[in-house]
């Protein structure tokens, strides 16, 4: 799916990580993704720190094509971290998305030369080593299609250092997408995120973000063939605001409700998309259409994904999430069909 960055980070695009299923009697795991420019996001992180396991911070970008990792430094953050008790294991993701763009030329170069390839995963392992991060999840995006044939190859040759080291590696996959070879890069030791949101997104037409009417049937077909054990099925919960014949903004699932109710709009929900949606007229007279993901759905949505077993349940995004779903993250079993458990969650956040 095309994009801006903005945009394809919401689909994170940038990358999910998580643990495997626990015992029904056990708590699941929360993997909350952070990036350090979303004050909003560090707040929350601050709040709920006490609730996350795994902490995957934006803090590795891919500039150059020769695969030596860009590092953001994050004081703060990691001050944060280091207090915590207990203290969560930090996995970074490593990103092409940098300046505004998704750089394709970069990645490609470090997934398809071997020279780029072996010089990323060793500066990776050597920080690893460094900082004691438990691993990497990789959001590589705007791919040739050179280079997304050769990611298990990739995959391959990190885990083949990862391993020993006791590193997981994850690589995120928009669910609409059939030209990724998931199930290579699993066989090759990956995990895999199906990132299932962003069916419409900024830059398309307004309409349901995972519309009950595409999500249930796209997961299904997907699934078909994968390794349920090392997969993640990545639900969103935010909003966009299309003005009319503009991209959309972001906004988190509380902005959204405050808009509707301080425009006196009615949200309504019609099957079989039944994402919640509601217009208004803004001060200068445009028209708006809001489309958004709030907690129901993503209660909806994750009963669904809980059927296929699968490694895990992820959350797009800390920061934009409706504040019902960090209820649902910790003891608040969905029952679904085959389910008796609630997945484990991740918490997302975007790419600048």
């Amino acid at each position: 799916m095309a994009g801006s960055v903005t945009l394809r980070a919401l689909r994170l695009g940038t990358l999910l990580a998580v643990l495997p299923f626990l015992s029904a009697a056990a708590k699941p795991n929360v993997t909350a993704f952070y990036v350090p420019w979303d004050a909003t996001g560090r707040s929350d992180l601050a709040a709920h720190i006490s609730a996350v396991d795994i902490f995957a911070p934006f803090w590795i970008a891919l500039k150059t094509p020769d695969g030596i990792p860009t590092i953001t430094p994050d004081d703060t953050t990691s001050a944060l971290i280091a207090s915590a008790k207990p203290k969560p294991t930090v996995m970074p993701i490593v990103t092409n998305a940098h300046d505004a763009i998704w750089d394709g030329d970069t990645a490609d170069a470090t997934i398809t030369r071997p020279e780029s390839r072996s010089a990323l995963i060793a500066a990776l392992a050597r920080l690893a080593a460094d900082r004691n991060y438990g691993g990497y999840i990789f959001d590589l995006e705007n791919l040739s299609p050179a280079a997304i044939a050769a990611l298990p190859q990739f995959v391959s040759a990190a885990q083949a250092t990862f391993t020993a080291a006791h590193l997981e590696i994850w690589v995120t996959v928009p669910l609409g997408s059939t030209d990724w070879p998931t199930r290579s890069m699993q066989d090759a030791g990956a995990t895999v995120v199906l990132m299932a949101y962003d069916q419409c997104w900024a830059n398309s037409t307004p309409g349901p973000i995972a519309g009950d009417d595409w999500f249930g049937p796209t997961l299904a077909a997907r699934m078909r063939g994968l390794d349920a054990s090392k997969t993640i099925i990545a639900l969103g919960s935010y909003a966009y605001d299309w003005p009319q014949g503009q991209p959309a903004k972001v906004l988190s699932v509380d902005q959204a409700t405050r808009l509707a109710r301080d425009n006196s709009s009615s949200v309504t929900r019609t099957p079989p998309q039944s994402n919640p949606v509601f217009t208004y007229s803004a001060a200068d007279g445009i028209a708006h259409v809001v489309w958004l993901l709030d907690g129901n759905t993503f209660a909806r949505e994750r009963e669904t994904a809980s059927r296929y077993n699968v490694k895990g349940v992820a959350l797009w995004r800390l920061g934009l999430e409706d504040a019902a779903v960090w209820k649902r993250a910790r003891g608040t079993p969905i029952s679904s069909g085959n389910a008796t458990q609630p997945s484990p969650v991740c918490f997302l956040l975007p790419t600048k």
